[in-house]
């Protein structure tokens, strides 16, 4: 199975389930399929869970919320962004005193009654949390020179690297630069030099809980052989530190290290503590079980408190502040219960893999999860694919489902005008489809397909809605939208 049949997308909460899996009915049910295909759905989850389970995964959340209130200081006159130059034409405009802790961290700005050093901070800012969010989600871009498919890698040394730095020299996100052998099946061998991020961590932990999983539904049977990049680095470089370590203590190592917003220096602490457990003849997973819950007791309280403030910032029922509470709850329960059980994954791995329970019901504990079943046919017929949310709920007023969709159709305008040097103009972002071009049915999709192909912020101002009706991205458009920007029927709209 293609590990390309199936992939998550942090921005969207969302599982995209190629065609040669059909894992998802059009009833919401999942399909009789090989244990093999289930596998690579569990690994995708996995990366849901540890987007909002891990203090990794939350931290990303909170500074791309934090990185949408700059960019919506760049909006002018059209309603649209004008650039990173327009940000800096915003003096005056003061950071919520919720996010003063995390604006000190990333930045560490003062006071100043200077406009033009309120500008060049401003951009300062958001220009590191760019930076920030596109190292933690960048895998290493090196490729061998000489191998074409690696089949193990051998490191043999390696160095902490701080990656990025804030405004007064303190690391905020480092990687682990290794050099390696690589081989391939043949005995082919290359010198090779890469470096961890988190991204390698992510996929490692994704990996082994995946074989986890197959080994609770086959005991029997042999492990899946682990593909070098990305998934096999992490197991790699523990090898390397602690030779012989068990595959369940790796992971409790990279589980530990998730636990930090800078998950590649923690993880080289953590295997430091798992090398001199070894070195002592102590027991490598008790010993590192007990920095894990040592590392929770002294950050939880600090973490969950972030979740408190951005529940008390967006309190009104708008449906972006229904679906950011929603998150904020979600993140605390499954923060609350890696509190419990800081590896818990473990009994998710073994309980869905010996069929204890349905995939179903597991993924409804933590929802809300979409699934996007994307079906064979032509990719610009409406509605050719299935778009499913599980354990859909309503605040009494909104469905959750529905306010989920338009924040993640927010991260995603969002993200469409992120570069290394700023936030670029409307005008000149990527022309690509909305999200939900290939499961909308809407009148937008059918009559004007182009807006949505090319150009979904403009289904905010589409003439032919009724009423205060929208679509999810147009929803989400006139969110973005400082309130001095918009027509008092679009704040209708947006509740």
């Amino acid at each position: 199975m293609s590990q390309k049949a199936a992939a998550y997308s942090p921005e969207m909460m969302l599982i995209r389930v190629g065609p040669e899996l059909q894992l998802i009915g059009q009833n919401g049910q999942v399909e009789d399929v090989p244990v093999e295909a289930r596998a690579v759905f569990f690994h995708e989850y996995i990366h849901y869970l540890h987007n909002i389970s891990t203090y990794s995964g939350v931290y990303v959340l909170l500074n791309t919320i934090e990185l949408w209130r700059c960019f919506r200081e760049t909006f002018d006159k059209s309603g649209l962004s004008a650039g990173s130059d327009r940000e800096n034409e915003a003096v005056g405009c003061v950071l919520s005193p919720v996010w003063k802790s995390l604006h000190d961290c990333l930045c560490t700005i003062g006071v100043s009654s200077k406009a033009n050093a309120i500008d060049r901070r401003r951009t300062d800012h958001h220009q590191r949390l760019m930076q920030y969010l596109g190292h933690a989600r960048m895998k290493c871009p090196r490729v061998p020179r000489i191998l074409v498919k690696p089949t193990r890698i051998e490191i043999v040394s390696c160095t902490l690297r701080v990656q990025l730095e804030s405004a007064n020299g303190d690391g905020l996100l480092s990687a682990l630069d290794y050099d390696a052998v690589l081989r391939d099946e043949h005995g082919e061998k290359e010198k090779y030099a890469g470096y961890l991020g988190t991204v390698e961590l992510l996929e490692g932990a994704a990996w082994l809980l995946e074989n986890r999983y197959l080994s609770a539904r086959h005991p029997h049977g042999s492990a899946l052989e682990t593909p070098v990049f990305p998934y096999g680095v992490a197991l790699a470089l523990a090898k390397h530190t602690v030779p012989d370590i068990s595959h369940d203590d790796v992971l409790k190592c990279i589980l530990g290290a998730l636990l930090s917003s800078d998950a590649p220096d923690a993880f080289f602490q953590v295997l430091t503590v798992a090398a001199q457990a070894k070195n002592a003849k102590m027991d490598v997973g008790e010993c590192v079980s007990t920095a894990i819950k040592q590392a929770l007791d002294d950050t939880v309280s600090d973490v969950l408190g972030q979740l408190d403030k951005l529940e008390r910032e967006f309190h009104r029922t708008g449906i972006i502040q229904t679906a950011i509470r929603e998150v904020a709850d979600v993140a605390r329960k499954a923060l609350s219960l890696r509190s419990e059980n800081p590896t818990f994954e473990f009994d998710v791995a073994e309980a869905l893999g010996a069929e204890k329970e349905s995939f179903i019901a597991c993924m409804s504990a933590f929802p809300p999860c979409d699934i996007l079943q994307v079906n064979i046919g032509d990719e610009h017929y409406p509605g050719r694919d299935f778009l499913f949310t599980i354990g859909s709920e309503s605040d009494g007023k909104i469905e959750i489902s529905e306010a989920m969709r338009v924040l993640h159709a927010m991260f995603d305008f969002l993200m469409r005008h992120c570069s290394e040097d700023g936030f670029l103009p409307t005008k000149h972002t990527e022309k690509r489809p909305c999200p939900y071009y290939s499961s909308c049915e809407l009148a937008l999709r059918t009559q004007d397909p182009d807006v949505c192909r090319n150009a979904p912020w403009e289904s905010a101002d589409w003439p032919q809605w009724s009423g205060k009706n929208s679509c999810w991205y147009g929803t989400a458009v006139l969110n973005t939208r400082p309130p001095r920007s918009i027509s008092s029927r679009m704040r209708d709209m947006c509740g």
